[in-house]
C-alpha cells in the first residue's frame, strides 16, 4: 500500500505519512481497540432501532 492514496480520503498518501510525534504501536492499539468498541456499541443500537421498526 502506499503511492496511490487513501480511497477514503483521497490525496492522503499512507506511504508518505509523517507521525510528529510518531504514536507507539502500543498507543495505536489502544486507540483501535476503543474505535472497534465504539462502533460495536453503535452498530448493537442501529440494530435495535432496526428491530423495533415495523416492517
Amino acid at each position: 500500500i502506499g503511492g496511490h492514496g487513501d480511497p477514503v480520503r483521497p490525496g492522503f498518501d499512507i506511504g508518505q505519512v509523517d507521525e510528529d510525534p510518531p504514536i507507539s504501536c502500543l498507543a495505536r492499539d489502544e486507540i483501535v481497540s476503543v474505535l472497534v468498541d465504539e462502533t460495536r456499541d453503535r452498530v448493537r443500537v442501529i440494530e435495535d432501532v432496526a428491530r423495533r421498526a415495523p416492517t
